[in-house]
């Protein structure tokens, strides 16, 4: 039982410390990124990427420490007492059991989805869109989903939703798989996976969640960016988005898909850097 109050004692101190250090990080990347606010998206993508490595990375260098210095020696780690140490790992591997879960079960869902999606032919620019991309997907329709999304790890399928892909026009069409396919350039739904796996094991971290939600708008953003390099059309590609909008104003259905709009307000900021003079 002491073995076990100690355990859990160093492991709550590792987290705690972790914890505030995290967020003095990332409020220091936060306003220098805002300095620099015209750095690429792709670039402040990889910044918040490094930054969430190392959010990840501060409370395993404190269970080092804690384990080579005296338990109570100076140093950036806050002690807390033995109570105190079991009670924060308990509530951490309850909810970590908890995210585990929610993440096996979005999985089978996607699974689902992309069983029951419905592939159809294209031709044309939309055609030699799919064929371009290095990872090749499948264009499919599907009644499960509310927005245009990637599924699939080792076979991915591009989901169009059902009473949008009547609507879209082949301009608006190919902007979407142009989205989709720099998504699977850039591996986003493998980082996409890390980043909810991440987030499952430190529950309790406030700075892992504003840079997982910061890295989600800053690939949306990388990949419109693609989009415009390909078509030099930001505000057909603007109104292509807005409509999208339209179409899905409610809730997501899939939490792990890569959608092409995901928030209100990221939309907007979407929009925004679209249109902004260079």
């Amino acid at each position: 039982m002491n073995l076990l109050l100690e355990i859990s004692r160093f492991i709550a101190q590792a987290v705690i410390s972790g914890l505030w250090q995290g967020i003095v990080l990332i409020s220091f990347l936060a306003l220098c990124l805002r300095i620099l606010s015209r750095v690429s998206a792709s670039v402040r993508f990889a910044v918040w990427g490094f930054a969430f490595a190392l959010v990840v990375a501060i409370p395993l260098l404190h269970l080092h420490i804690l384990a080579v210095h005296e338990p109570y020696g100076a140093s950036a780690v806050i002690h807390v007492g033995a109570v105190w140490g079991l009670a924060i790992a308990v509530v951490w591997a309850a909810l970590i059991v908890v995210r585990v879960v929610q993440l096996l079960i979005q999985m089978i869902r996607l699974r689902r989805v992309w069983r029951r999606a419905r592939p159809v032919a294209v031709a044309g620019d939309i055609f030699a869109s799919l064929q371009a991309c290095r990872r090749r997907a499948e264009l499919c329709t599907s009644n499960l989903v509310d927005s245009p999304s990637v599924i699939g790890f080792f076979a991915p399928r591009l989901l169009i939703p059902e009473g949008l892909f009547a609507k879209l026009t082949e301009p608006e069409l190919r902007q979407i798989v142009l989205h989709e396919c720099e998504h699977l350039r850039r591996r986003d739904d493998w980082i996409n996976l890390l980043q909810k796996v991440v987030l499952a094991l430190f529950p309790l971290n406030p700075a892992l969640l504003w840079v997982d939600r910061r890295l989600s708008l800053e690939r949306e953003l990388a990949c419109d960016a693609g989009v415009v390099a390909s078509t030099s059309a930001p505000f057909d590609y603007a109104n292509c988005l807005t409509r999208l909008a339209e179409h899905r104003i409610h809730c997501r259905k899939v939490a792990l898909s890569l959608a092409a709009w995901s928030r209100q307000s990221e939309l907007a900021r979407r929009v925004h850097s679209l249109l902004r003079p260079m």
